[in-house]
């Protein structure tokens, strides 16, 4: 009965890496997402990316210690570099549209009405600025 509880054990540890993997390769597709959304340089792309993967460090040695009480396994990075790794390799095409075509779509919103805005806005200071000058010509008379 000791060994099956080990292997259990195991098995859930091994199962937690790997949907970790897959859900460090989601959050990775909301970086390229909002990279490409922002129009990012090469630098703040570097910068984006030692971010994320000091983030991921400290995340992944925080998860193995608290399932295994601080017994790390290289075999169990392995499982959740392949998480991340079958991720890529699958469905993170069809997420990155999900994420990318609803955010698009609301920033192409924006940046419309935004537009629009100032264009109405400029009008309006124009005719402001036009019927200031107009009284204060007649003022002057």
């Amino acid at each position: 009965m000791e060994l099956y509880s080990f292997v259990v054990t195991q098995g859930h540890i091994l199962l937690v890496m790997f949907v970790l993997g897959v859900v460090l390769g989601v959050g990775y597709d909301g970086i390229r997402v909002i990279r490409r959304l922002v129009d990012a340089r090469k630098v703040a792309e570097y910068i984006s990316d030692l971010i994320y993967w000091l983030v991921v460090t400290v995340i992944v040695w925080y998860v193995q210690n608290q399932e295994t009480d601080g017994v790390i396994r290289f075999c169990q990075l392995l499982v959740g570099a392949a998480g991340m790794i079958l991720y890529f390799a699958t469905i993170s095409p069809a997420v990155v549209w999900i994420l990318y075509t609803p955010l698009h779509f609301v920033g192409k919103l924006f940046a419309r009405s935004y537009r629009y805005i100032g264009k109405e806005m400029n009008a309006l200071n124009a005719r402001i600025k036009k019927h200031c000058n107009k009284t204060e010509k007649k003022e002057h008379i």
